[in-house]
């Protein structure tokens, strides 16, 4: 997740990126599946949309 979040231009720390897991983990599998990722995804551009 981190990784993929690098990639895309946040820099998230270790925390958060339990936070995100923990928040947007549907199916409690313990892992960010795609559909979950682009859900998580979206509300951070949100949230940044509405800051800036």
């Amino acid at each position: 997740l981190g990784v993929a979040m690098r990639t895309l231009g946040q820099n998230p720390t270790e925390q958060e990126l339990l936070d995100m897991i923990n928040e947007v983990d549907f199916d409690g599998s313990g892992s960010i599946e795609f559909p979950e990722f682009c859900q998580m995804m979206k509300r951070m551009n949100k949230v940044r949309n509405i800051s800036s």
